[in-house]
């Protein structure tokens, strides 16, 4: 099964900070912003406040000092998701999972193109296998997710069965499973994972903590991003994939205390490549190598929720890549 996140410690993230980050984290998604652009008579409201949001922050960067959206504008473009079900449900999440909740909000949408359209962007389909060496395998699983969920212990080398650092490559494409249901065999199996097509032009990898007391520290920050693939070769991660399909890191959302920002490899404007910065605040430039967002969010304290992988120049099909997917195995008849 999908990891499941551990939800962290501490009080809950502010909502208006998380939706200003948010609403500009999907402004740096250029297919997004086409596709929303291109919906001229919008059928639900929201899908229109989207629309007001994206114009708003296009606006803004193209003038200096990069305003911030006012509170009124995010309430208002976003009644939805400041409804008390769901900011409830929001407030009581951690950083990843609020990210997700707004994607599953906006899939309920009254327009089948947006919603299509978000659904081609950034859900990612993913079928799970259980295998023994000895043969033995259970019947498969198929999900679908906005993100991805990975183990920093692993990564770091500080989960307590690791004796090596388990790569976030690895960790996409398989994972420790039950034992072998075999009497004869008492291993334990491993799950796989078939990568299902069509593939996103984006995939979001959440950062699975472990229960921890205090805030983090600045150098498990500064570790974990050190470790970071900077790309990822979907080939390599999952099963099923056979051609080279390779996607670069280009942005990482963030949380420190009740606050959150975001860090973009930014495409266009002035900033054209380098990492700029965003909150509720302000935008600013942090620098050309991601070695800069590493010491910046280290000396902040920001603690990495969410990474943002982009599929590398497909000849301009970004927003959905039609790669070759073998068929995955099916279990053996009871």
């Amino acid at each position: 099964a999908p990891p499941a996140a551990v939800v962290p410690q501490g009080p809950p993230i502010d909502l208006t900070c998380f939706l200003h980050v948010a609403a500009q984290l999907l402004w740096q998604l250029d297919p997004f912003k086409a596709q929303l652009a291109a919906l001229t008579t919008p059928a639900d409201p929201l899908v229109s406040g989207v629309q007001m949001l994206m114009a708003e922050i296009s606006k803004s960067r193209a003038s200096e000092g990069s305003p911030a959206l006012s509170p009124a504008l995010l309430h208002t473009a976003l009644q939805v998701l400041y409804a008390e079900q769901t900011r409830n449900l929001l407030e009581s999440q951690p950083l990843h999972e609020m990210f997700e909740t707004v994607l599953t909000k906006f899939c309920e949408a009254r327009d089948s193109s947006f919603v299509s359209n978000v659904e081609k962007l950034l859900n990612i389909g993913v079928l799970e296998m259980c295998e023994c060496e000895c043969g033995e395998m259970l019947e498969p699983m198929s999900y679908k997710n906005f993100a991805t969920a990975v183990s920093v212990a692993q990564i770091v080398g500080n989960a307590p069965a690791a004796g090596q650092p388990s790569s976030l490559v690895t960790q996409l494409g398989q994972a420790a499973g039950p034992a072998c249901p075999s009497a004869a065999c008492g291993s334990r199996m491993s799950i796989v994972r078939y990568l299902m097509p069509p593939v996103p032009g984006w995939m979001c990898v959440a950062l699975q903590y472990p229960p921890r007391s205090g805030p983090p520290e600045s150098a498990d920050i500064s570790t974990l991003l050190q470790r970071v693939d900077l790309e990822v070769d979907l080939q390599r991660a999952f099963r099923g994939v056979l051609t080279p399909l390779k996607m670069s890191l280009r942005g990482v959302l963030c949380s420190a205390a009740t606050r959150c920002s975001a860090y973009f490899l930014s495409k266009e404007g002035a900033t054209q490549g380098s990492w700029v910065c965003f909150d509720d605040d302000a935008v600013t430039t942090v620098g050309d190598e991601f070695g800069a967002v590493v010491s910046r969010c280290a000396f902040a304290l920001s603690q990495p929720a969410l990474l943002f992988y982009e599929v590398n120049d497909t000849g301009g099909a970004t927003e959905c890549v039609s790669c070759a997917v073998v068929d995955a195995p099916s279990a053996p008849p009871a």
